[in-house]
């Protein structure tokens, strides 16, 4: 893998290629898929947010967990490289309330067999990240919080919107820009079928944008899910993406924290 997407993968999205096991609390991709350690480190991760009720907490994780989705988007998009993400070889920790995703460097290999093509690739790859990790994860997740699935698969949506912006904006290069949006739109539209996530949590991206007054080159994307956010201790614990509040309301919450 290139220094500069291991680096950017580390910065942004909290992917680690490391040496060692990380230090706890800790638990591996396959402990989320077991009752008894998922709500092990559910639990922890509640008790450091201070979360009220398990689907607080089941949605504040979906909303953290999604960043590795993204990340391994970035890596085949921008590189082809195939980071392998399947939960056999994935460690979780928790720094400061933030999930960190560690992958020992004997697994920096392609995550299967890839195709000859490019077209054949991304469907494999992307089969991957669903099939081999986000699914099942998100499955386990919603049955035992309580939290209806879509909401998970409404923050990997948010995410990823979030992120194929922001990369195009980056790509010093028609070629990647186009590569970017070709396998953003691949995700979108083949994602309840090719990919096999259930139709009813489609992935979208349809999302309202509101204008920043006076400033017409900033826009406010608007969630479609609620992250629960809100439920937390403290005073007004919106987000400004939030779909629960005023647009007024919204505007004012982003100049507090993007001073212009």
């Amino acid at each position: 893998m290139e220094q500069g997407i291991e680096f950017h993968l580390q910065r942004n999205h909290n992917i680690h290629f490391t040496e060692e096991t990380p230090y706890s609390p800790i638990c591996s991709g396959l402990d989320l898929l077991h009752p008894a350690s998922l709500q092990s480190f559910l639990d922890v991760f509640g008790s450091m947010i201070r979360s009220p009720r398990q689907a607080v907490t089941g949605s504040l994780f979906g909303k953290r967990y999604s960043t590795l989705a993204a990340g391994a988007l970035y890596s085949f998009t921008v590189s082809d490289y195939g980071v392998n993400i399947s939960l056999n070889v994935l460690q979780l920790s928790l720094i400061d309330k933030s999930f960190h995703f560690h992958l020992t460097r004997r697994t920096q290999t392609m995550a299967i067999v890839m195709g000859s093509t490019r077209i054949q690739r991304r469907k494999q790859y992307l089969t991957h990240i669903f099939n081999d990790n986000l699914i099942p994860v998100f499955s386990m997740v919603s049955r035992y919080t309580g939290l209806d699935e879509s909401v998970l698969w409404g923050h990997l949506s948010y995410l990823l919107a979030y992120w194929k912006k922001k990369w195009v904006s980056q790509a010093k290069s028609e070629e990647l820009k186009s590569r970017i949006e070709a396998d953003y739109r691949y995700i979108i539209d083949e994602a309840g079928s090719e990919l096999c996530v259930i139709k009813k949590n489609r992935l979208q991206d349809d999302f309202r944008c509101i204008p920043v007054p006076h400033h017409a080159d900033r826009l406010i994307t608007v969630r479609k899910k609620c992250c629960l956010n809100y439920c937390l201790p403290g005073e007004d614990r919106y987000c400004y993406t939030c779909p629960k509040i005023t647009d007024e309301r919204r505007i004012t919450k982003y100049l507090c924290l993007q001073p212009i």
